[in-house]
């Protein structure tokens, strides 16, 4: 269906956390992530990985709103996707960090070979391809 990008967020207090010019400038950092094996924990720690660090993980939380919120309280930073970053999200005291780590989260909608004739299925498909059509394409 499309993409969003994966951004660094920080607290807006936490003063030592700047500056931040490449990824690997965060080896030293709390980390707040997903739990183990989910998606966003997994590339998280891939990216990492690949930039010679573990990375230091004091929380895993499966709520984009809870990390968020101990990222607020200066307990960690984290890695977020752009659409968990909106406007009509609580950003109130978050730091988006404007360097690019060059990593997207692909975003798919999966049916089953047999309802794809079902007409339901079919328009709702098609309604859920058309809204996020129209919502990526502002993140992107």
């Amino acid at each position: 269906m499309g993409e969003d990008k994966l951004l660094v967020v920080s607290s807006k207090d936490d003063k030592s956390i700047f500056p931040i010019k490449h990824f690997s400038d965060l080896a030293s950092k709390k980390w707040i992530i997903e739990p183990k094996n989910t998606y966003l924990s997994n590339h998280i720690i891939q990216m990492c990985r690949e930039n010679l660090f573990d990375p230091d993980v004091v929380s895993e939380i499966h709520s984009y709103d809870a990390i968020k919120s101990l990222v607020k309280s200066q307990l960690g930073i984290s890695i977020l996707p752009s659409l968990a970053l909106t406007a009509g999200t609580d950003m109130n005291g978050i730091f988006i960090h404007d360097f690019d780590i060059k990593s997207k989260r692909q975003i798919y909608l999966l049916e089953r070979k047999p309802q794809k004739r079902i007409p339901a299925i079919k328009i709702v498909s098609q309604m859920i391809t058309d809204q996020a059509t129209a919502v990526l394409k502002n993140f992107n």
